[in-house]
Order: structure tokens, then C-alpha cells, then sequence
């Protein structure tokens, strides 16, 4: 399963609900799927399907939908 299906049972009972606590700062779940397809259509459009991608960072919200 991948982290946009898992969230789709989440949104239908509260999308404005804290999905992540960071650093002071709360991020939805609606933000968090936003953020899970814009990153997804930028990969898609710029990099094309069937490309490896690998993310290096420090430990950051930013990473989660990158996941």
C-alpha cells in the first residue's frame, strides 16, 4: 500500500486533523497528501516514470512525502 491510499480512510474522518507534529509546527493530512501529489506529479513530469530517485537529507517533515 502506498501512503496516499493509507491516508484516503484518515481524510474522510478528519483531513484537518494533525498528521505530523515538528518541530512546533502541525502539518493535516490534507496538507500532507497535497504535498504527497505535488511532489509526485513534479518526479513524474520532470524525471518520467520508471526513473530512480533518492533523497538525501537531514530528519524533516519534508521526507514523509517524499516517501
Amino acid at each position: 500500500m502506498i501512503l496516499p491510499q493509507a491516508l484516503t480512510p484518515v481524510l474522510s474522518k478528519g483531513p484537518g486533523n494533525t498528521a505530523i507534529h515538528f518541530l512546533g509546527k502541525d502539518i493535516s493530512y490534507r496538507d500532507l497528501l497535497n504535498g504527497i501529489g505535488r511532489l509526485s506529479y513534479l518526479l513524474q513530469k520532470e524525471m518520467g516514470a520508471g526513473r530512480r530517485v533518492a533523497y538525501f537529507g537531514s530528519n524533516s517533515a519534508a521526507f514523509i512525502p517524499a516517501f
